[in-house]
């Protein structure tokens, strides 16, 4: 019988051993003590060993832990070395959705080595993430909805998998989960739509072909912040969203019942909003009489609770919410058919090379065809509109390139044909502009002008707002009367006077219609 294990079925059983049986472990009768289960027999992985420590020749392991170390009824310990791969079942978890596993997990947390290791967690086994302590590099695999640490906005009830990184490097907190290869490391999700066996789990309205369908989620503390999504249709006729689209979301929430008047100090939008309870957190997106709104940064508020802004405890509670959530915001997308980019689009094939949706905001300049601010651009830009209809070729269109060869304060856009140095035009190069009367009022539409004084009749002053950085500007004038001739009398960097004389003449005259100006240059 020698070198044989000594079997039992449970823990309980295990720490029972009398004291013929540890005698038999102490003299080598049993080579240690094989356990079939923890609560009952089976409910763990596998079988495992544990083997007798030997008060007089083996250092003493330490207390009992419910898992590596156990100390029997009578005082001897056994002990079983996990490694690096540790089945909370075998330190006594259920997986009976009724009990708080925490401290059973930082147990086996705490049984491993300096090196770490990997820590499972079966489906069923809830636990509150936040509650553990990780001191060594420690990974937990375990199910989505087992995680009870803080309540979420996104709903999880399909049991994903996750992997939780707890093995920051001595470079920083940077939790890694490498893939690595001799050649060509990569990470790949495949669509295996020709894989049946889960059609139960389609959902309403929902196909295995129509559309195939992958996705990649960041989130932040339980808040959707970014997703990428790949789909395809085999049905051509719903061709709209066929692609890979670029999807960021914001999350709002109306906290009823905090507001400025809660406070003592001042709120301010842009402040970060955190609940006293909850540890709900969101930035502060607008103040209204009777409620916040904020945008979520993680986890929920609850009914109930006070806030905390500036170090500050509000004096009221949230008595209810408004939650707005994955609230979508511009997106970038590109089809799978031609290639052609989309902004604030789904993916769509039949259109142009590039489309845009919306507003589109470069920097804070003026609007093509006035100048543009020095201090607003100083690199060198470039925007190829394509005239191909159904594709893109390099020869075709047009470019709009700022120029670099020019001191700063005297950049533009030059317009050129593609493939071509030559310019058409300059976007940027009108450094004033606007009309005058008798009324010698500034014209609504004028741009870089701050006044025009009637000096006397038929003489008038226009102020620039900002002075040129020479006198040697162009000056375009208009008249609506045929009888009345304006020209340029003088021009300094800070002003240009204008003159009306009668046609044929030198008489001056005040205009009985509108004189136009344009002034370009003046920055070479």
């Amino acid at each position: 019988m020698a070198n044989q294990f000594l079997i039992k079925n449970t823990m309980q059983d295990m720490k029972a051993l009398d004291s013929t049986e540890i005698a038999a472990l102490e003299s080598g009768t049993y080579a240690g003590v094989q356990l079939l289960g923890y609560h009952e027999k089976g409910d763990t992985p596998a079988p495992i060993i544990y083997q007798f420590v030997d008060t007089l020749t083996d250092p003493d392991p330490g207390s009992d832990n419910g898992g590596s170390i156990i100390v029997l009824d009578l005082g001897v310990k056994l002990i079983h070395n996990f490694d690096v791969e540790v089945n909370v079942r075998y330190f006594g978890a259920k997986s009976d959705q009724l009990t708080d596993n925490s401290s059973v997990i930082q147990k086996c947390i705490n049984t491993l080595t300096s090196k770490g290791g990997t820590i499972h967690i079966p489906i069923g086994c809830y636990f509150y993430l936040d509650r553990l302590v990780f001191t060594i590099k420690v990974n937990l695999v375990f199910s989505k909805t087992d995680d009870r640490s803080r309540p979420s906005l996104v709903s999880s009830a399909t049991n994903e998998k996750v992997l939780f990184l707890a093995n920051a490097n001595n470079g920083g907190i940077v939790n890694e989960n490498q893939l690595s290869a001799a050649f060509h490391p990569g990470h790949v999700v495949d669509v295996r739509d020709d894989v049946t066996g889960q059609d139960n789990w389609l959902g309403i309205d929902q196909q295995r072909e129509n559309p195939s369908r992958a996705s990649y989620n960041i989130r932040r503390q339980g808040v959707n912040k970014f997703r990428i999504v790949y789909q395809h249709s085999k049905d051509r006729s719903n061709i709209i969203g066929n692609g890979t689209t670029f999807q960021p979301w914001r999350s709002e929430v109306v906290l009823h019942g905090i507001a400025q008047s809660s406070f003592i100090n001042t709120i301010a939008i842009g402040d970060m909003v955190t609940g006293s309870t909850s540890k709900g957190y969101g930035i502060i997106r607008s103040i209204e009489p009777s409620s916040i709104v904020i945008v979520l940064e993680g986890f929920k508020f609850i009914n109930g609770e006070s806030v905390v802004v500036n170090g500050e405890n509000s004096s009221t509670v949230i008595t209810n919410q408004s939650i707005s959530a994955n609230i979508p915001l511009q997106v970038m997308s590109v089809d799978d058919m031609k290639g052609y980019w989309g902004f604030g689009t789904a993916p769509y094939e039949n259109r142009s090379l590039l489309s845009i949706a919306g507003e589109l905001t470069v920097a804070p300049t003026r609007s093509a065809g006035q100048y543009i601010e020095d201090n607003l651009v100083n690199s060198t830009v470039s925007f190829i509109p394509s005239i191909a209809k159904d594709s893109y070729s390099p020869n075709n269109g047009l470019s709009i390139t700022m120029d670099n060869s020019k001191p700063q304060s005297s950049r533009r856009l030059t317009l050129t044909k593609r493939k071509s140095n030559d310019a058409i035009g300059h976007i940027g190069a009108v450094r004033a502009y606007g009309n005058l009367n008798t009324s010698t009022l500034i014209n609504t539409s004028s741009f870089n002008v701050s006044s025009i004084i009637r000096n006397s009749s038929g003489d008038f002053s226009v102020q620039f707002s900002s002075p040129f950085s020479r006198a040697d500007y162009a000056v375009a004038l208009s008249s609506s009367h045929p009888m009345e001739f304006p020209y340029v009398f003088a021009k300094t960097i800070t002003s240009l006077r204008i003159r009306i004389a009668i046609t044929g003449s030198t008489n001056l005259v005040d205009p009985t219609g509108i004189i136009g100006f344009i002034c370009t240059g003046g920055d070479v």
